[in-house]
């Protein structure tokens, strides 16, 4: 199944941002396929070619994904007990080039 957010207009604009696949990863039908997965221990015939598990893979552009990390620590600011101390001992002023957390105050955008 594939959900795709980006051009799915239900959705609000700010929700707008990824699109989801939903996997059923089946077990290797054979011991030569088995081998070639890299999955570990032995191959066992009763589950091959069986739903092993479910996963879901989520495609987020980068800038969309930059945005989120950011908006998060604004939050994590917000619902500090002590917005002050939190600053000093997580400080969000980043690198312009890299978004890492500045280093020194030449650093600070």
């Amino acid at each position: 199944r594939v959900k795709n957010k980006f051009f799915d207009e239900r959705y609000p604009n700010l929700i707008r941002t990824n699109a989801l696949i939903n996997l059923l990863l089946l077990y290797p039908a054979d011991a030569k396929a088995f081998k070639k997965s890299g999955i570990r221990g032995k191959w066992d015939a009763k589950f091959a070619g069986k739903p092993c598990a479910s996963v879901e893979v989520q495609l987020t552009l980068n800038d969309y994904l930059t945005i989120k990390n950011l908006m998060h620590t604004y939050y994590d600011v917000m619902r500090a007990e002590d917005p002050r101390s939190f600053l000093i001992e997580n400080p969000i002023f980043v690198d312009a080039d890299t978004l890492a957390p500045a280093e020194d105050e030449k650093d600070i955008v």
